[in-house]
């Protein structure tokens, strides 16, 4: 069902975001580091859906609490009135319970699949608010010239995931949250979308790290993948070419005049769905469509949903590019079908401006993703090397349509292994030991699905001060002719036990000394050092004394927002090293009298 069906919510307002950015650039990762601190080298990772009373906020800061705006209705119906549903007008927030969700790269030298780990979300007022936990994800379809500006404050992202554990008020006013409790809802589909971010900036700047997000939240189910939604896919075209259809209405047909030069045309991709049993189409055009520098849509033209066919446009209708829509619909626009369902299922969506197709599905109507984009993995690290290492795996699952449906059984996607570059030279790094390897190479579409396993060799230590190694998947289907770009699954493989003293060597269990782990403890100061407000963990003194709160830190869960490093970036063998020398710290236990 995910976030498209009914009923569902839609909310907006502001949000703030705190990456530390010294861990952005490979040579900060030697010893010792040559540092380039960025645009905010004090960064805590935290991520917050704001409220506007929370203490990350600076003094001057301009907050839209983060509300619930409108609400569509079982029978399809919006309203943004609060007499109608009292959730309307009530926070959507962070809980920052039992702390402040973080946003976390997968590497260095892989920095486009950002993940939100640990947030916590309360929905509604204080007492009758729904709780629930967004499950991590990475951000997707980036948005690099969504609006004029400096780096973030012209970007865009989409987030979508799915909410679990999710603890319902004692009593409940809300005619939502009751459907969605009628339902047996046990899972609900969460995606949203970042921009006009206030950074890079200077310090004094109010607004610093303060951005803006609007999105949605419907039902879902343990069937469907959390972070995609199984149906179509508006692709970007090139800029305002007419159909080439020879059916086409005049004012369609090629050899028109090009658009005025006021009009912006830049789009981005945009998830689509028809509802067959609502005989409904909803498109999401939350991260499609472009804005102006003080975040109000730009002008793109006179917009419209169509369907285009062989014998011309049929037009579904107007898209309203408005703030307002924006703010309170998320820019989710849904569309009647009337008599044109079957011709929906046979033919491509689009989007038109001033008469010409700037979206556009696939002509084959084909789509193709992954249910997950990113994995950590540890190294499997032969026993001849006397290491400590697990031998991992993860299983991969790629779905695919044609024009939302199953397409033909028997269709071959051929999958591809690459290394990430680093990230300041562009250049390759020393080819790994055992290279990460998937099997199959090629797999068959089967109802839709495909699978393959991937195979984490052991890197080698390509990178030096710098665990492991980065690698992209990438999944090419024929009828896939105009691929998401930058679609791919991205895999961080850790590589075995290294003493990062001596960060070019590879060394058998042992007991741990100081000097055996200070590398690792100092790393991760000089990488963020907000810890030294809390902790300074180049210490020894410090390290030993509170070995015992360490300990806790480090054997949380990756999924809670308390998990050390913040940063997720250490494997299962070096977290295991640090803990083997905490442990030993320990004062003995008592005896008996």
């Amino acid at each position: 069902m995910t976030y498209f069906g009914v009923p569902r919510l839609h909310f907006s307002g502001s949000f703030y975001i705190d990456p530390s950015t010294i861990n952005n650039t490979d040579s900060n990762y030697n010893e010792p580091p040559v540092l380039q601190k960025a645009w905010n080298p004090t960064g805590t990772h935290f991520f917050q859906l704001l409220a506007g009373n929370e203490p990350v906020i600076p003094p001057g800061a301009t907050v839209t609490p983060c509300e619930v705006t409108g609400i569509v209705t079982e029978d399809g119906k919006f309203t943004n009135d609060p007499s109608k549903d009292s959730l309307i007008g009530q926070l959507l927030v962070s809980t920052n319970n039992p702390a402040p969700a973080k946003l976390v790269d997968l590497d260095v030298d892989q920095q486009l699949v950002s993940q939100v780990w640990g947030l916590q979300l309360s929905i509604g007022a204080t007492g009758q608010a729904l709780i629930a936990d967004f499950i991590a994800t990475n951000f997707q379809q980036m948005f690099g010239a969504r609006a004029p500006g400096n780096f973030a404050a012209g970007f865009s992202a989409a987030y979508q995931s799915q909410l679990t554990n999710l603890q319902w008020p004692s009593s409940i006013d809300s005619p939502l949250l009751q459907a969605w409790q009628n339902a047996g809802a046990q899972l609900l589909s969460i995606r949203f979308t970042v921009d006009q971010i206030d950074a890079p900036a200077l310090p004094t700047d109010p607004n610093f790290r303060i951005g803006r997000i609007s999105g949605t939240i419907g039902l879902s189910s343990a069937s469907e993948p959390q972070s995609i939604t199984i149906g179509r896919l508006l692709r970007p075209v090139t800029a305002f070419t007419p159909p080439t259809t020879s059916g086409a209405p005049k004012e369609l047909q090629a050899g028109m005049p090009a658009p005025p030069d006021d009009i912006n045309q830049n789009f981005n991709y945009a998830p689509a769905l028809v509802d067959s049993d609502r005989n409904v189409v909803t498109i999401d055009l939350g991260n499609a469509l472009p804005f102006d520098t003080g975040g109000n849509p730009a002008n793109a033209g006179t917009l419209k949903a169509a369907i285009l066919t062989s014998s011309g446009v049929i037009s579904l209708g107007p898209v309203t590019n408005t703030l307002d829509h924006y703010l309170q619909r998320a820019f989710l626009f849904e569309f009647p079908l009337d008599d044109n369902g079957t011709t929906a299922g046979t033919s491509p969506l689009v989007i038109l401006s001033n008469g010409n197709v700037v979206l556009s599905e696939n002509p084959s109507g084909a789509w193709i993703d992954a249910a997950e984009h990113v994995y950590r993995l540890d190294a499997n690290a032969p026993a001849t090397e006397g290491t400590v290492g697990a031998t991992t795996t993860a299983e991969v699952t790629l779905y695919a349509t044609t024009f939302g449906a199953t397409p033909a059984a028997g269709q071959t996607v051929t999958l591809g292994v690459s290394e990430f570059a680093n990230s300041q030279t562009g250049n390759p790094w020393p080819a790994p030991a055992i290279p990460l390897t998937i099997s199959p190479s090629s797999v068959t579409l089967t109802n839709g699905m495909a699978t393959f396993t991937i195979y984490s060799g052991m890197p080698g230590n390509p990178r030096g001060s710098i665990d492991g190694l980065v690698y992209r998947i990438t999944f090419d289907w024929a009828q896939d002719t105009n691929p998401v770009s930058r679609l791919a699954v991205c895999v961080k493989v850790f590589d075995a036990l290294r003493v990062p003293v001596i960060f070019d060597k590879f060394q058998a269990p042992k007991p741990p000394h100081w000097i055996d782990v200070q590398g690792i403890f100092q790393q991760y100061m000089t990488l963020y050092p907000a810890m030294k407000a809390i902790m300074d963990l180049s210490d020894e003194t410090t390290v030993n004394t509170n070995a015992a709160a360490i300990m806790q830190y480090l054997s949380f869960p990756i999924t809670s927002p308390l998990h050390m490093p913040v940063t997720r970036d250490l494997s299962t063998a070096m977290r295991e090293y640090l803990l083997r020398y905490l442990a030993a710290q320990l004062p003995p236990k008592g005896g008996g009298d």
